[in-house]
């Protein structure tokens, strides 16, 4: 086993690597840390003092998204990414979209700042409003699943936990139990408390 992927259990970047992973069927060594506890060895390997940080053999890389793409392609099937250069990109710009709209959100309201309860309604406003897209293909914006799916399925699998629950017949929620109990998804989980659809 060459590759071993440090992270932090509650983490959401971390969980896309995870997902990454699992979706490709690789094997790798796991290890949790603490971003108080082991500051050091992380600062060593991550300039940014964050994770996830993957190994492999002699090569370190850090950043959720540089070691997803690396993955994509070292391993190549299957593959997270669309092979033409022009869905490739609007797959890119749909995972910035998912960063800067909806992950900006979800850090406001882990905040617990006066902002809280305005990014709550925000983040649910803002997937009642495009829930049709999610009619329209098995994946998001995508008849194939993409990096963008792994990005996306770990932001609402949270939501719940901060309080934004969607109707259970929204097109989102219905795209987010398909992504759930992908096998994938359940061996990104840390926790022993696996999803289970709603009957």
């Amino acid at each position: 086993m060459f590759i071993t992927l440090y992270v932090d259990r509650d983490c959401p970047y971390c969980q896309q690597v995870r997902w990454v992973l699992a979706e490709k069927n690789i094997s790798y060594n796991l290890v949790e840390l603490s971003l108080k506890k082991d500051k050091d060895f992380i600062l060593s390997h991550s300039p940014y003092g964050a994770l996830p940080i993957l190994k492999e053999r002699d090569k370190t890389f850090y950043d959720a998204k540089v070691i997803m793409y690396y993955l994509d392609e070292r391993y190549p099937s299957p593959s997270l990414m669309p092979q033409y250069p022009v869905v490739r990109a609007k797959t890119r710009l749909a995972l910035m979209r998912i960063e800067r709209d909806w992950y900006t959100m979800m850090k406001l309201i882990e905040t617990k700042s006066d902002r809280t309860e305005e990014a709550k309604e925000a983040l649910k406003d803002s997937f009642t409003a495009i829930a049709p897209i999610f009619a329209e293909s098995e994946f998001f914006m995508s008849d194939e699943m993409t990096l963008a799916d792994g990005a996306l399925a770990v932001l609402l699998h949270r939501l719940p936990s901060y309080g934004v629950i969607l109707d259970k017949k929204n097109e989102v929620q219905k795209y987010a139990d398909r992504m759930f109990v992908r096998e994938a998804f359940q061996q990104s989980l840390l926790n022993k408390n696996k999803y289970k659809p709603a009957s």
